[in-house]
Order: structure tokens, then C-alpha cells, then sequence
């Protein structure tokens, strides 16, 4: 399936806002509204760069979101000690999983010129469900390792993580 990938700007998140919403929302165990997609912050977790460092991935008439992914620069956190450009939420939708979209999204971010000045690391969570176990997988083919277990109040992730080529 092709796509062409885009930066996710403010006003172009604003504009597609509702299926933006789609997309992210079938992610399990959270769901956002346009607040939260819309957001440079959450508490004190300041997204730095965000909308220079997150992507959408449109179908080949530029009309419709196929995929997301919201990225960030985070600095060192207890969970890992290096900054590194944090890939915050990615999804794809429905229809258009299995037929390497996602893959595509993520290899524009793990290819040498997407890699932001001073980042040596590309990090994301996933959840360490059983169920969730192909999700774990997919990141793993991509070169991602998982680190350590993130607990939360009502689930834990996986800390997966790579090293620019």
C-alpha cells in the first residue's frame, strides 16, 4: 500500500483532527480526545519538538490519514538515561494494518536523515500483555530492544529502544 509521509504539524493535526482521533483511539488502554492530541504538555512532561519530530502517513492522494505517529525529544527519565527522540504514540488504521504502513512509518523515523541533532536514540513503550506480544515483535524486526518494564497503575510496558544508524 503506498503512502506519503508528511510531518504532523499543529494546524495540519488540527485539520484532520478527527481522524487523527480514529486512529489513536484504537490503541488499547487509552484514548484521547482533541485536547490531548492536540497538547505541547502533559503535567510536567514537556513534548519538546513535537510537532517538528511527528509524522502522518496519508494515501496516495494526500487525502485521508492512514497512520500516526506523535514523537517527541525527551530528555533522560528514570526509565532511561539518555535523550533520545521518543516515539509517544503511533498507530495505524484499522483497515490499513498488515499491509506495511506502519513498517513504513517507522523506518522513516530509524533512517540517518530523520535523526535530529544530539539524538543518539530512538524510544517508545508498548505494552507487555501477552496479547500484545505481535506488537512487541514487529518493533523487535525493526531493530528496537526491549529494555526495562514500566509499571503503571493498570498495566505495564515494555522501554524498547535503538541506537541510530
Amino acid at each position: 500500500m503506498q503512502a506519503a509521509i508528511e510531518v504532523l504539524t499543529k494546524p495540519l493535526a488540527v485539520l484532520h483532527c478527527a481522524q487523527l482521533l480514529e486512529i489513536h483511539n484504537s490503541i488499547p488502554h487509552v484514548t484521547w480526545d482533541a485536547q490531548d492530541l492536540l497538547a505541547d504538555s502533559n503535567g510536567d512532561r514537556v513534548f519538546i519538538d513535537k510537532w517538528s519530530h511527528s509524522r502522518v502517513a496519508f494515501d496516495r492522494l494526500g487525502r485521508h490519514p492512514m497512520a500516526m505517529m506523535i514523537a517527541y525529544a525527551r530528555a533522560p527519565w528514570a526509565a532511561f538515561g539518555e535523550r533520545s527522540l521518543y516515539l509517544h504514540r503511533g498507530a495505524v488504521l484499522g483497515e490499513c494494518r498488515r499491509k506495511g504502513v506502519g513498517r513504513m512509518l517507522f523506518e522513516h523515523y530509524t533512517t540517518a536523515h530523520c535523526k535530529p541533532d544530539g539524538l543518539e536514540w530512538i524510544t517508545l513503550q508498548t505494552n507487555a500483555e501477552p496479547s500484545n506480544a505481535w506488537v512487541v515483535e514487529f518493533y523487535e524486526d525493526l531493530g528496537f530492544e526491549r529494555g526495562q518494564l514500566v509499571v503503571y497503575e493498570d498495566k505495564t510496558d515494555y522501554l524498547m529502544h535503538k541506537r541510530w544508524v
